[in-house]
């Protein structure tokens, strides 16, 4: 809508390009959350660019592939105003509820953690950063950053601790929350906190990991 009554270009990484062109259906869930499925948009284009500038010439923004909630995730970084927009790479607390794999998700907690650790790299120097999140609002951003990283290595460790007692996937939900998220129960465990552990589980405790 906004490219063809508006005139708008639209950008998205190369990783998500064809699906969006194409246009795609979801689980009846996400149907019931968001709406129809995915319309074909044709018009939209390929971010092949590492920085963008604004009409004005005023902010100038760094562009960073940041996977793990989805595989063509991008952050955008304003350097001078230490501005950081993180879509929900970022969340306050990861008590989250993941989606189980399929072609349309791509949650990978081994591959949020590694982002999150490269933005922490990239924004070392920048000692007023400001984290703009999608749906939870504004953060101290090396604050939250902190908070992210040592909550995931947390959850890491102690999802696999669990497991070599020998506890099923959903006690060690019980475990570590109390119970299932009510979303969990209502999508059959398809978007659930059972994903998160699973996805907790597939990533190897190592000492290059921790």
């Amino acid at each position: 809508m906004l490219s063809e009554e508006l005139g708008l270009p639209i950008y998205i990484h190369k990783k998500g390009i064809d699906k969006v062109r194409k246009g795609f259906s979801y689980p009846d869930y996400r149907v019931f959350a968001w709406g129809a499925p995915f319309e074909p948009a044709p018009a939209v284009r390929p971010l092949d660019v590492g920085s963008l500038t604004t009409k004005s010439g005023k902010y100038t923004f760094d562009l960073q592939l940041l996977p793990g909630h989805c595989d063509s995730l991008i952050v955008l970084i304003e350097p001078s105003q230490q501005w950081c927009f993180v879509t929900d790479t970022i969340v306050p607390t990861y008590q989250m509820i993941f989606g189980e794999p399929s072609e349309d998700i791509h949650e990978d907690m081994r591959q949020i953690h590694a982002s999150l650790r490269q933005l922490q790299h990239h924004s070392a120097g920048m000692d007023r950063l400001t984290i703009f999140t999608a749906g939870f609002g504004m953060f101290p951003g090396h604050e939250i950053l902190a908070k992210n990283i040592s909550d995931i290595e947390g959850l890491h460790e102690k999802v696999h601790e669990l497991k070599a007692k020998g506890l099923q996937d959903r006690t060690i939900v019980d475990e570590l929350f109390g119970e299932e998220h009510p979303i969990g129960l209502m999508t059959n465990y398809a978007l659930s906190r059972l994903n998160l552990v699973r996805s907790l589980l597939r990533w190897p405790i190592t000492e290059k990991d921790k």
